[in-house]
């Protein structure tokens, strides 16, 4: 599968209307813009990013950030589980720290695990070094609950720079994106509805987003409701299967080491 920088842009960044939280923190990064507020931005700063997969399969990329959280992750991996159904999660290093147990979980129920760093800061108006320090740190935190890598990472809110993009090269990581965000249609048209919403604008090769995390502490402290997120998933499983794809996990580089 290669990679290809046609997208859709309005579910690219339909997730940002949907998040709140942060405090002193977020209302400081919310105002250092501008921010890569939809795909084409993010792929004009990183370029050889995962935006949509490019595929002669009808096969989607189903993508889960801001993990794990005991509140939400459980129900979200039944629910996978019961569809037969494998998928990729961007996890938060604290977090990842705190609730190893679901780490391992999301890894022995065979999905892919990403770096979604470390304490999910605004990267676009941090130094290189800070950002560098995020991504390692996130990677320490996998190592130390013995979870192998993927080569996977996205940035929270997909906010990226060149400071981003060069912090991703030098530690051999592959940015990576999405085409829908389930939460953006889920505020307008609750859990059925923002499936078949999400379903309808399907190419083959698309990357959904959507959250299996919603609470966070630390420096970006956030406690953000993903209830329908859960109950779209299984509407939203069925609303792929019904138009014929495949869903499967993203594939990344070698582990790093």
């Amino acid at each position: 599968m290669g990679i290809t920088r046609r997208h859709f842009l309005d579910g690219a960044g339909a997730c940002l209307l949907t998040v709140t939280g942060g405090g002193a923190w977020a209302a400081h990064r919310q105002s250092a813009g501008p921010h890569t507020d939809s795909l084409a931005r993010r792929l004009r700063v990183e370029p050889g990013a995962i935006g949509r997969v490019e595929t002669d399969e009808r096969e989607v990329f189903l993508t889960f950030d801001d993990g794990p959280d005991p509140t939400y992750t459980p129900a979200v991996l039944d629910r996978l589980d019961q569809a037969g159904v494998s998928a990729t999660f961007f996890l938060i290093g604290r977090n990842a720290l705190a609730h190893p147990h679901l780490v391992h979980e999301i890894a022995s129920r065979g999905h892919v695990i990403g770096n979604h760093t470390q304490d999910h800061l605004w990267l676009d108006g941090l130094p290189q070094q800070q950002v560098h320090g995020q991504i390692t740190a996130c990677e320490r935190s996998f190592a130390s609950v013995a979870v192998a890598t993927t080569g996977l990472f996205r940035s929270p809110r997909g906010w990226t720079s060149d400071a981003v993009r060069a912090s991703v090269d030098d530690i051999g990581l592959r940015s990576t994106f999405w085409t829908d965000c389930v939460e953006g249609f889920v505020r307008d048209h609750g859990p059925r509805g923002a499936a078949e919403r999400i379903a309808g604008r399907m190419r083959p090769g698309s990357v959904i987003l959507t959250h299996d995390g919603g609470a966070l502490d630390g420096p970006n402290a956030q406690r953000i409701d993903r209830s329908g997120s859960v109950a779209a998933l299984p509407y939203l499983i069925d609303a792929i299967r019904d138009r014929r794809f495949t869903i499967r996990p993203l594939a990344g580089r070698s582990p790093v080491t």
